[in-house]
């Protein structure tokens, strides 16, 4: 498996709607303007493309039973414990969204949030994508 599996950066927030949190990562694509963010997740992290082929996200249930809201997250068992451990350090609250990007295509990711949406970077994790 390609060596862009083997670190994920994670981000767990909270948003108003599944609808919301859509359109926060949708990407918009000009041929006139081809500066701008492609999305508002780009824009709040400093950066104006990202690959989406290397992100996944999930909307779920307010809850803080990580392991079972990231169960279909793409080799989590090899980075869930480090993700509940830093999770349960930070003493976050019951989140609904959780945001992977692997293979450091956000070179300085960082927590964000505005007056209806709050995501936190959670830190860069090593992950094993197996054989």
């Amino acid at each position: 498996m390609a060596t862009e599996f083997n670190v994920v950066d994670v981000w767990l927030g909270d948003f108003p709607s599944e609808i919301r949190f859509s359109e926060y990562l949708a990407e918009i694509y000009s041929v006139e303007d081809d500066k701008s963010p492609i999305s508002q997740f780009a824009a709040d992290q400093k950066r104006w493309f990202y690959d989406h082929d290397f992100v996944e996200r999930y909307f779920f249930e307010k809850t803080t039973d990580l392991p079972r809201a990231l169960s279909q997250c793409s080799f989590i068992s090899s980075y869930i414990n480090d993700v509940v451990a830093t999770y349960k350090a930070r003493a976050l609250p019951p989140v609904n969204v959780a945001l992977l990007v692997f293979g450091n295509a956000i070179r300085t990711p960082r927590s964000v949030s505005s007056n209806d949406y709050k995501l936190v970077h959670l830190g860069r994790f090593q992950s094993d994508p197996g054989p």
